[in-house]
């Protein structure tokens, strides 16, 4: 190979052509190289010898971050031998040639234009090559890449690629998604990758002679997760579509799911659920196994909050079962909510409704598989029953069905432990049935039974008010005939209510005598007092106050009319 040189290029090789031959030890490797034939291609190693002829350019190429191989075909371009690149050393030798200054101004026909020259015209056109070529730079020469713009350069191709044919890059994942349900193949470290769809497109050229490059097609997720991230974050700049950013996305999460690093990219990188709310770019239960692998694997708690928010802000979707495998603690709970609350724009209250509805059935679960102490349960008791507050039009009986099953469970609990827990009963807020359940039920605190009969009398008053200053038609008699009726249905139904099966028959019967004589209604007779009702039952009552609830029109009361007058 006859190598072209300017005069002032041979003074410099006549000067170092002594001696001939050198040997050098890089990276324990050996090699035998000419310091006269490489100072006429490189104009780094020119210089260092004219400073000091005898310089011992071992400790030089050690300290570069150079490969073997990317030196053994220096060595071969200095000897004039023939010099095969290939996708797997290209950029190590383009970044080698460049730091010795391998130009054309040192020596026409150099290494560093013909080996760009090669990246451009063999394998930047190609996906599958320019995917090689970047997964073989992970080495010492990775940053060196970086600084010299080379890895932005391989990049701008890969876009330019995925800007043609997004399924290049990954098909949307939502039918991966489903076959590997159906396979029975949840995300886990030890899960298969699914097999990737093959292209034949001619582009996919091959510019060395790897075996299997003429029947696969490479891709980006085999890549390091800071090489990933630039390419990714570059595809999302120049407004790649967003289903083929999730769907690589979710392949480098099947193949990295054993990685914290992995996790966290994926989860900055991860496009919202949904595109303006009009269809999923992949399934939402996605995000939970992305929670349970951040949370095993120890990520960041940035990540980890991030992906609770993330979870929140579609609340409406998830099941108890998936907030019940997620095991929030109470603040990860909070933000959860907060990100549904915050996000939360749609005019129509059936996602609130759905939520309130989710949170209740999540507290009734919670309360009987999990083991919390009445702080705690409270807590989440709290956060359940502010999501129930949607609208005058829905009971919250899920928030009374949990409080009693945790009671149930909790039998040790103090009466002050039972009456904190019975805080979060709205009572107002619950259906005439549970009401009627908790006025009989013997594991709430007595002051909560009081209150519950203290609403429902005051429930009934308001009803027949507006009944009747309303403007109905029927007449007042109709109308306190009609709640009498409802009273005797509600009674009969505390009866018939399986809730009611271990009662105390006395007890309920005695309540039942409360509620009958303090619901009662006559017209032209005075409506017998709540508290009256209440000072019989806690036996505080004197004679004025049985003479005074005689007049009520009650079975019960005419009978013990009738034992009094005797």
């Amino acid at each position: 190979m006859t190598l072209g040189r300017t005069k002032d290029s041979s003074s410099r090789c006549s000067k170092h052509a002594m001696p001939p031959n050198n040997r050098l030890l890089v990276c324990n490797t050996p090699f035998k190289l000419d310091k006269g034939l490489l100072a006429k291609k490189s104009a780094t190693i020119a210089s260092l010898l004219d400073n000091n002829p005898f310089e011992d350019l071992s400790v030089f190429f050690n300290e570069i971050p150079s490969e073997p191989e990317a030196l053994e075909l220096i060595a071969r371009f200095c000897h004039g031998l023939h010099v095969e690149m290939t996708s797997d050393n290209i950029i190590s030798l383009i970044c080698l040639s460049n730091h010795l200054k391998m130009t054309e101004t040192h020596c026409p026909n150099n290494l560093l234009n013909n080996a760009i020259l090669f990246l451009k015209q063999k394998i930047l056109p190609s996906w599958d090559q320019t995917i090689r070529s970047l997964r073989a730079s992970q080495g010492p020469t990775f940053q060196q890449a970086v600084e010299i713009g080379l890895l932005d350069f391989c990049i701008e191709a890969l876009t330019a690629h995925v800007l043609s044919d997004p399924n290049i890059l990954a098909q949307p994942i939502m039918s991966e998604y489903t076959n590997n349900i159906i396979n029975n193949r949840p995300i886990s470290s030890n899960s298969n990758v699914t097999r990737r769809k093959l292209f034949s497109e001619g582009d996919h050229s091959t510019a060395s002679s790897d075996s299997d490059t003429s029947t696969s097609t490479e891709d980006i997720t085999s890549l390091p997760v800071k090489m990933y991230k630039s390419i990714v974050e570059t595809m999302v700049q120049r407004q790649v579509p967003q289903e083929n950013i999730a769907g690589s996305l979710f392949r480098y999460l099947k193949k990295h799911a054993d990685d914290s690093e992995a996790i966290e990219l994926i989860e900055r990188l991860l496009p919202t659920c949904t595109i303006s709310n009009k269809y999923p770019l992949y399934p939402y239960t996605l995000l939970f196994e992305m929670h349970e692998l951040a949370t095993s694997l120890k990520a960041s708690s940035d990540c980890v909050a991030s992906l609770e928010i993330r979870i929140g802000k579609e609340l409406y979707r998830a099941t108890p079962e998936d907030l019940l495998a997620l095991d929030l603690d109470i603040e990860s709970l909070k933000r959860v909510l907060k990100g549904f609350y915050e996000n939360f724009t749609d005019p129509d209250s059936s996602s609130l409704v759905a939520v309130a509805d989710l949170m209740e059935e999540y507290l009734l679960e919670v309360a009987k598989k999990r083991n919390m102490d009445a702080k705690s349960f409270t807590e989440v008791a709290e956060m359940a029953s502010s999501t129930s507050n949607v609208g005058t039009y829905r009971y919250s009986d899920g928030i009374y069905r949990a409080v009693d099953a945790y009671l149930d469970k909790n039998t040790e609990l103090s009466e002050l432990e039972r009456e904190e827990v019975c805080r979060v009963l709205d009572f107002q807020k619950m259906s005439s049935q549970a009401c009627n359940h908790a006025a009989l039920n013997r594991r709430l605190p007595l002051r909560v039974v009081v209150q519950v009969l203290f609403v429902s009398q005051l429930q009934l008053r308001d009803n027949i008010s507006k009944a009747v200053g309303g403007g109905c038609s029927n007449s007042t008699s109709n109308v306190e005939e009609g709640s009498q009726r409802r009273i005797s249905e509600e009674i009969k139904q505390i009866g018939e209510d399986e809730w009611d099966d271990n009662d105390d028959d006395e007890e309920r019967q005695e309540i039942k005598e409360i509620c009958q004589r303090n619901c009662c209604v006559k017209k032209g007779k005075k409506k017998v007092g709540f508290w009256k009702g209440m000072k019989r039952k806690l036996g505080c009552m004197g004679s004025s106050d049985y003479e005074t609830m005689f007049d009520c029109n009650c079975q019960t009361t005419k009978s013990n009319k009738k034992k009094k007058r005797n």
